[in-house]
């Protein structure tokens, strides 16, 4: 699962991420707690995902890292699409990443 985001960020060392960037992302439900906690890796593009290239760390990687409760319908409710949706919902409240994204499944 992945977030195609459409614009351009910078990495740690300085240089430019190009739009169309992947936030691929794990996500684990801790024993008991029906919390989604997100785990995101960031690619230059989807073929360096495809082909196991090494992950880029944007300057605002730390924004990345999510946690969300859903409530008891969406709970019950999860499947991938909506696991990909509210991960979605939080990255285009970040600044950085803006509403222009897509999601890859």
């Amino acid at each position: 699962m992945a977030i195609k985001v459409n614009n351009t960020a910078e990495n740690r060392e300085g240089l430019s991420i190009p739009s169309g960037y992947l936030i691929g992302f794990d996500v684990i439900i801790p024993d008991n707690t029906k919390t989604l906690e997100y785990s995101p890796t960031v690619y230059i593009s989807e073929l360096a995902r495809a082909e196991g290239k090494s992950p880029t760390y944007p300057t605002f990687f730390n924004k990345l890292l999510y946690s969300y409760k859903p409530t008891e319908e969406e709970f019950a409710n999860l499947n991938p699409l909506s696991v990909n949706k509210f991960y979605q919902t939080y990255l285009e409240s970040l600044s950085e990443v803006g509403l222009n994204t897509e999601i890859i499944l």
